[in-house]
């Protein structure tokens, strides 16, 4: 689980330890009661391109002010 919390914070600029610039955030494990060997998780998360004129986005080129 602090994985996906880790890759979600990356994704929103939230972290501690940012990472400039991330778009995309890949999260695994492995693992669990029920295989300890023979269980794993991936997931592939993506962050939403900030618009223009918003906290995080900036303006596209030849946009007017």
């Amino acid at each position: 689980l602090f994985l996906l919390i880790e890759a979600t914070r990356q994704l929103r600029g939230e972290s501690c330890s940012q990472v400039p610039g991330a778009r995309l955030a890949v999260a695994h494990g492995n693992g669990g009661m029920l295989g300890s060997r023979h269980t794993g998780g991936t997931i592939i998360l993506a962050g939403e391109s900030p618009q223009p004129g918003s906290a995080r986005g900036l303006p596209l080129e030849g946009d007017s002010p």
